[in-house]
């Protein structure tokens, strides 16, 4: 089952501006943030760069977020 938790715009879509809709979904499912809080759910996003990015990656694997992803015509 899929569901929307954060949603964010922005003028220039950075690897932070990316980041940032899962950093609203974290809170308002877990409360909070901490390394592993999200182990077994997963992320899906389609092969822009901002979600490619190392930086990205990286912050989603310090969560423990799986990722699900997609390729968007």
């Amino acid at each position: 089952m899929a569901f929307c938790r954060g949603i964010h715009v922005a003028k220039h879509g950075t690897w932070f501006e990316a980041l940032e809709t899962v950093c609203q979904a974290v809170r308002e499912s877990f409360g909070g943030f901490c390394e592993g809080v999200v182990l077994g759910v997963k992320l899906r996003h389609d092969h822009g760069s901002p979600f490619m990015s190392d930086d990205f990656q990286r912050e989603i694997r310090l969560l423990a977020l799986g990722v699900f992803t997609r390729f968007c015509a």
